[in-house]
């Protein structure tokens, strides 16, 4: 059974401490994608980053130690959880997985977050994995993601690129669905 492991991005603190919003790991189309993925036969799991919202390596790195990673794996991030894997498997040369899917992908191109996502895209990604997927809106509204979009395909101009449209930073909030079929697909190509 390929295992699947889907992380969450980053939150405000409001929000993390709010009954109004799910926590981060059931919150957007994860829920519905995890669904959709284990009744397709899929060993899939939405890890939980404590403390999200304090942007600490130390939570975010802990976190993912904890998953079983091989090379039958997909690791699917958003935002910067998609930096969080980056950063991971980079500081992690023996890691070997499937799969490296990357949405709305933030890797701090600014640094605003001080050493959370302090690290180098590493040129030999594709000896860790076996392919890697990029899907960004067309209509993308924060300029760091679409910065480290370019950053990324110039880095590995063998990744697979999927443009979607007016999905925004593929929130809930933009998307107006919990559905996406365009993820689904990408995750069982």
């Amino acid at each position: 059974m390929q295992k699947v492991y889907i992380l969450h991005g980053i939150c405000e603190e409001e929000e993390y401490y709010s009954n109004d919003y799910p926590s981060s790991s059931n919150s957007h189309w994860m829920p519905w994608l995890q669904k959709q993925l284990m009744t397709a036969g899929y060993n899939c799991q939405t890890p939980e980053v404590p403390m999200a919202y304090k942007g600490r390596w130390e939570d975010w790195g802990g976190t993912i130690s904890k998953l079983d990673i091989n090379d039958n794996t997909i690791l699917i991030g958003h935002s910067c959880g998609c930096g969080a894997f980056l950063k991971y498997i980079a500081q992690n040369q023996t890691i070997k997985l499937d799969k490296l899917i990357l949405v709305a992908p933030y890797i701090d191109p600014d640094k605003d977050y001080g050493d959370l996502l302090n690290f180098e895209l590493d040129s030999n990604l594709f000896n860790q994995v076996n392919s890697i997927h990029l899907i960004k809106s067309d209509d993308e509204p924060l300029a760091s993601v679409n910065k480290t979009t370019a950053m990324l395909k110039q880095a590995y101009p063998d990744l697979q690129y999927t443009e979607v449209k007016g999905y925004g930073h593929c929130t809930l909030f933009a998307m107006q669905t919990e559905e996406f079929p365009e993820l689904l697909e990408v995750v069982k190509k």
